[in-house]
């Protein structure tokens, strides 16, 4: 594929990312499902306090598992049965906010996928008011209609995942020290688990955008999504080190940008402890935490939302069925 291509995505998906800011909607709760899938497995296999078996010793060192506290919890609804209600109130409000925050992802990523495929047929086209309504609730029902597909795949995936990652790091959890043959084998291991994690965030990519974009079901859509790979992985490879690199620079940016809001910040503190005015101070603070977090918040809806519309650009390349050939591979061929 020439550069050109890609280049030409990715430049459509800033246009369209800016264009249609209705799309960091979703892309703000997108974010919590498709942003950085790559880079997150990549951690969790290389990094060992980011590891599944750290999580669930780290869960296990609070004693929220242990006997004593069960009953200690079962004494309390004997004897302060308010206080043990008010803690179950609180674990089932908790519980009922992180489903509603799950359902809101896995809609919002169909929804991105379909409305981004939509902008890209459009080539661009900056909507009205009267679209932009039409195209969110049509994007939202595509996400609620597609719900458990997207939910199947990602969950699946991600099992497959963390299932890995606690295969390659069990070993060296058992042991701290590993002869050189085992060490070998380990890395071998590592490496081959490794490439097949990364296989299935590419399949879970193409997998929901063949549920969203061409209505397959979950099954039908991982195997098309396994096809899809198989016969264009090194274009998939290529795509994945550019969003990489994008989004690298894009972090960058946006801790730039919130080192430049800290600057009229730190001179509104000074003042604050100047003056003596513990208002100004309290405001201080506060406003500088939201635009903060509203820079960051912003700027990962923003990335998301070109992300996925460089890989629904990608996809529909690669099931036009004109089969492009990958940079490297004109490079190579040219050599050889």
């Amino acid at each position: 594929m020439p550069m050109t291509l890609y280049r030409s995505i990715i430049r459509q998906s800033f246009i369209i990312a800016w264009k249609h800011k209705y799309l960091w909607f979703f892309g703000l709760f997108a974010t919590l499902l498709s942003s950085n899938f790559e880079i997150e497995l990549i951690n969790r296999f290389t990094n060992r306090s980011s590891s599944t078996i750290y999580d669930w010793q780290r869960w296990a060192q609070t004693g929220i598992f242990s006997p004593s506290a069960w009953a200690n919890l079962g004494q309390m609804m004997k004897t302060d049965p308010w206080s043990f209600a008010s803690i179950i109130i609180v674990i089932i409000v908790i519980v009922a906010l992180a489903l509603a925050l799950l359902w809101l992802a896995v809609v919002s990523q169909g929804a991105l996928v379909s409305n981004a495929n939509k902008a890209v047929s459009s080539g661009g086209k900056v909507p009205s008011s009267i679209e932009k309504k039409h195209d969110t609730a049509m994007g939202f029902r595509e996400g609620r209609k597609n719900f458990w597909p997207i939910f199947g795949v990602n969950a699946l995936v991600r099992i497959m995942v963390y299932v890995l990652a606690l295969i390659t790091i069990a070993p060296v959890a058992i042991s701290a020290h590993l002869t050189v043959t085992a060490s070998l084998m380990y890395f071998i291991l590592f490496i081959i688990l490794l490439a097949v994690a990364l296989i299935l965030a590419f399949i879970t990519k193409y997998a929901i955008a063949y549920v969203v974009l061409k209505g397959q079901a979950m099954g039908q859509s991982i195997v098309s999504a396994w096809r899809l790979f198989k016969k264009n992985w090194l274009v998939s490879l290529e795509m994945t080190f550019i969003l990489f690199a994008l989004t690298i620079v894009a972090t960058l940016a946006i801790i730039l940008a919130v080192l430049l809001l800290a600057i009229p910040i730190a001179l509104l503190y000074v003042l604050s402890v100047f003056v003596a005015s513990f208002p100004l101070f309290l405001a201080t603070i506060v406003l500088g935490l939201i635009f903060s977090i509203a820079l960051v918040v912003i700027g990962g809806s923003i990335l998301t939302v070109i992300q996925t519309t460089a890989w629904v650009a990608l996809f529909n390349q690669l099931v036009s069925g004109k089969g492009p050939d990958s940079k490297l591979e004109r490079v190579f061929g040219n050599i050889l």
